[in-house]
C-alpha cells in the first residue's frame, strides 16, 4: 500500500480509502482515485486476505464438520448439502471452509480445529461421538448450526423425520403390507431412533409389525439374520416389505434381492429415506423413498449463520423442512 501510495503520489490513507471503502475524514477526489486505480493496476496490487481477516476480526468464511471424520461428495447425500451450502454462501459472500481427515481416534483435535480463527461460524454435521465438540459449541465460542440433529440448546436445521417416517408407514400400509422389516443404522443418531420409533408406532396402531434389525458396519450390509428373513418367501407370516433408514441402505437390500431372485416389488417393497436416489438403482427402476430436500436444509442454514453474524434473528431454535413421499418402481 506504501508502494501504491508513492507511485500515485497520494497518502498511504488516500489508498485505504480507495481498497477498502475506510471510513475516513480523507476525502478522495475523483482524478485522484484514478490515479490510485492506476498505480493499483500497475504494481498489480491484491489485499492480503489473512492480514485483512486479522484486522478485521472475521476471515469471511464458514467452516462445515462431519462427524465421520470426513467428507466425500461421492454420497449423494453430502452432495446435495454441498449443493445447498455453496449456493447459499454464495449468495451472501462467504468462502466454504471444509474440515477433512479428522482422525475418529483423535476427537480431541476436533474441537481446536472447528473452533480455530480460520472461520467466522460452523455447519455441523455431528455424530454421537462428537460430545466434546457439542459441549464447546454450547458455550458459543463460535457461531454455528447444526444440520440433521435436533440438538437442545443450539441453533438446528433438519427434515421433518417424524412426518416423513409416518406418511412412509401410512402408504406401505395401503398396499397391504403387515410384516415389515426395519433396517436401522449401525450408529445411534438421534434423527435415526426417530424415523425408526415413528415408523414402528404407526405400523403398529394399524395392526402390522415391525421387525427392526441392526446394521453391524457403517456400510449397511445385508446380515445373516435379514438374509434368513427375506429368503424365506414361503411362510405366510413372512415379509413383504422393507423401511431403511436410508437410501443406501436401501439400495443395499434392493441389489440383495435381486441377485437373489426375489421380485421386487412383487414378492418384497423396498422403500428408503432421504430422497438422494442413488447411482446404484438398477436401470430402469427408481426407489420409493421420503424425500427430505437437503439441498434447502443445508441452504437454510447458511441463510441462519449469515443472519447471526449480522447480529439479526435467525429464525426458531429448530427449523424443520418439509419432506414428502417419493413413489416409485421399488415399492
Amino acid at each position: 500500500m506504501k508502494d501504491v501510495a508513492e507511485l500515485a503520489g497520494v497518502s498511504k490513507m488516500a489508498v485505504s480509502v480507495v481498497v477498502n471503502g475506510t471510513k475516513s475524514t480523507v476525502c478522495v477526489s475523483e482524478p485522484t482515485r484514478a490515479r490510485i486505480l492506476k498505480a493499483l493496476e500497475e504494481l498489480q496490487y491484491q489485499p492480503n486476505a489473512f492480514a485483512r481477516s486479522l484486522r478485521m476480526k472475521h476471515t469471511g468464511t464458514i467452516g462445515i464438520y462431519h462427524g465421520s471424520g470426513f467428507i466425500s461428495t461421492r454420497d449423494p447425500y453430502i452432495r446435495e448439502i454441498f449443493h445447498g451450502l455453496t449456493e447459499g454462501l454464495a449468495e451472501h459472500g462467504q468462502d466454504l471452509l471444509v474440515y477433512s481427515g479428522i482422525s475418529k481416534h483423535q476427537r480431541t483435535s476436533v474441537v481446536e480445529r472447528v473452533l480455530s480463527n480460520k472461520v467466522d461460524a460452523a455447519i455441523v454435521l455431528p455424530s454421537p461421538e462428537d460430545r466434546e465438540l457439542i459441549d464447546a459449541l454450547m458455550e458459543g465460542r463460535v457461531p454455528c448450526v447444526i444440520l440433521a440433529e435436533v440438538i437442545s440448546g443450539l441453533k438446528c436445521v433438519t427434515a421433518a423425520d417424524a412426518d416423513g417416517s409416518r406418511v412412509l408407514a401410512e402408504y406401505l400400509l395401503s398396499k397391504g403390507h403387515r410384516r415389515i422389516l426395519y433396517r436401522r443404522s449401525s450408529t445411534p443418531f438421534g434423527f435415526e431412533r426417530l424415523r425408526f420409533e415413528v415408523f414402528k408406532a404407526a405400523v403398529e396402531q394399524a395392526g402390522g409389525e415391525v421387525v427392526a434389525r441392526q446394521a453391524v458396519e457403517p456400510m449397511d450390509s445385508i446380515t445373516d439374520t435379514e438374509e434368513a428373513l427375506l429368503c424365506d418367501g414361503q411362510s405366510e407370516n413372512r415379509i413383504t416389505a422393507i423401511a431403511c433408514w436410508r437410501d443406501y441402505s436401501a439400495v443395499r437390500a434392493l441389489n440383495f434381492c435381486l441377485m437373489h431372485g426375489i421380485d421386487v416389488p412383487g414378492d418384497i417393497s423396498i422403500a428408503g429415506f432421504d430422497g438422494v436416489q442413488h447411482v446404484d438403482v438398477p436401470t430402469g427402476m427408481s426407489l420409493t423413498t421420503v424425500n427430505a430436500h437437503w439441498r434447502t436444509v443445508a441452504h437454510t442454514a447458511t441463510d441462519q449463520i449469515s443472519a447471526m453474524l449480522r447480529g439479526e434473528a435467525a429464525g426458531a431454535d429448530v427449523t424443520t423442512i418439509p419432506a414428502e413421499l417419493h413413489v416409485g418402481t421399488t415399492a
